[in-house]
């Protein structure tokens, strides 16, 4: 009978096997993957981060603006 930490996949790294592997600096990373290819919903979520910042900072400085025009 096998133990469960005997037990490997071919796709993904066991707690066993991850320990060099970060020490490399590599992360956890998944053998037999391509890399995550940039997908239209991650472009949608950069725009809206960006116009969120963007937004959020220009009313930051409207305030500042405010703030000091008042004194």
């Amino acid at each position: 009978m096998k133990r469960s930490h005997d037990l490997k996949t071919k796709d993904v790294l066991l707690a066993d096997d991850a320990s060099p592997i970060l020490e490399d600096g590599h992360g956890l990373a998944l053998i037999g993957r391509s890399p995550s290819k940039w997908t239209p919903f991650k472009t949608y979520l950069l725009v809206s981060i960006v116009a969120v910042f963007a937004y959020g900072s220009a009313a930051l400085i409207c305030a500042i603006m405010t703030w000091f025009n008042g004194k």
